[in-house]
């Protein structure tokens, strides 16, 4: 009874948000692209990720390495692969969610106190504030620049990531060719006509289909979950007080405004870079560093050593052209002899990754009247030479040479 009280809590909230974005709609019919629709009734057979908030007095953790749950008159006792998360957290849990997602079940738990209380992150004491800046992207994920003379920038090569788009890519169009093939019936749709039935084995292939879905998300969760925690230490041992991030790849994403050939659309659209980005956001704050958020445009195409990409956004938001001159450079394409990922400073006759000079300039737009680059003209290093990583194994060795903890 109580654990069905959560269900019409739910169903509640979803009528409330329907009638205020209908009523939203009719006074600013502009902000949607149609009328918002009335929530409806989904068959069971026909969901794939649903969700159900226990009641606290409905579950318990006081068995050892058990999770006890209570629906209806009997009481269910589920191991924990995990067994050392109750022993350590469960004085903390505050909340539990049951949720499903394409065939598979998790246990969500949330924390009544923040997670500074039993993440043991060591305080380091700095002595001045030190920025740094994240640079994303799809041939290279990640590019990172700290602003001192003497840590090494990294750059994060996504061959993996996208190799496991591709090898996905193709077992779902095997899949999906098999399954149009087991359809039974079909049915008219805005004039035109899609399937409605499927045979048996049409329905197993479906499933099959859904577990690659989330065997996919699981995959990405756990690659960026370990990347954001190296990127963190890697920062935290170098002193960091402020790291410079940009979520313009999440909002193209959203609005669908990209320029790429269908090949890279396709690779572009399927990495969560927001997941990445909140990952880091998220394990930051253990490490005492704050995060901004700045507009990336112009910064892997304009020079962080002679030129100003605050002042390429600016004539951009006024409508100006972007000359040469505004950038001081240019980067390495199929159009010039140039490599891929590099840039070249055409007033000083410098070459040096586009990437980590991107990641430079983030510094520059969020902190513009406090940075002053001109260390790196005999410091080139940082930007010439960043150390290259191809996976989260090989970026934990490197924080254990310098004394990070795995």
């Amino acid at each position: 009874d109580k654990n069905l009280a959560m269900v019409l809590r739910e169903l509640k909230a979803n009528w409330k948000g329907y009638f205020k974005n209908r009523k939203d709609y009719y006074a600013n019919p502009g902000k949607y692209t149609g009328e918002p629709q009335r929530p409806k009734p989904k068959s069971l057979k026909n969901v794939h990720a649903w969700a159900l908030d226990m009641e606290e007095s409905k579950w318990s953790v006081k068995r050892k390495n058990q999770l006890s749950v209570t629906l209806g008159k009997k009481q269910h006792h589920i191991p924990l692969v995990f067994k050392g998360y109750l022993a350590e957290h469960k004085d903390y849990l505050k909340s539990l969610t049951i949720k499903l997602s394409h065939g598979e079940i998790y246990y969500q738990f949330s924390h009544a106190k923040p997670r500074e209380v039993f993440d043991a992150v060591p305080t380091l004491k700095k002595k001045q504030t030190l920025y740094a800046g994240l640079d994303i992207g799809v041939k290279n994920l990640a590019a990172l620049f700290i602003n001192d003379k003497t840590t090494p920038s990294l750059v994060y090569n996504n061959a993996e990531g996208i190799d496991y788009n591709i090898q996905f890519n193709k077992k779902i169009a095997k899949l999906n060719t098999r399954i149009s093939e087991e359809v039974k019936t079909t049915k008219l749709v805005n004039d035109r006509e899609i399937p409605d039935t499927y045979s048996i084995h049409g329905k197993a292939l479906q499933k099959e289909k859904s577990k690659l879905f989330e065997k996919r998300n699981r995959y990405f969760d756990t690659v960026f979950h370990q990347l954001a925690k190296r990127f963190c230490e890697y920062c935290w041992c170098a002193g960091v007080t402020d790291l410079v991030i940009s979520k313009n790849l999440t909002f193209v994403k959203s609005n669908g405004d990209i320029k790429h050939r269908k090949k890279g659309r396709q690779t572009f659209y399927q990495i969560p870079f927001g997941r990445l980005l909140k990952q880091i956001e998220e394990k930051a704050k253990d490490y005492g560093m704050s995060v901004k958020a700045v507009d990336e445009a112009f910064t892997s195409k304009t020079s962080c050593l002679t030129a100003n990409a605050t002042a390429n956004q600016r004539k951009r938001d006024n409508g100006l052209e972007i000359t040469s001159n505004d950038t001081n450079g240019y980067r390495g394409g199929k159009s010039n002899k140039l490599g891929r990922g590099l840039f070249k400073d055409t007033q000083l006759q410098k070459v040096y990754h586009s990437d980590v000079g991107g990641a430079a300039n983030h510094i520059k737009i969020a902190f513009e009247k406090k940075i002053n680059f001109d260390y790196l003209r005999t410091h080139l290093f940082k930007l010439a030479n960043p150390i290259k990583i191809k996976s989260a194994a090989e970026f934990d060795e490197i924080n254990r040479r310098i004394g990070v903890a795995g």
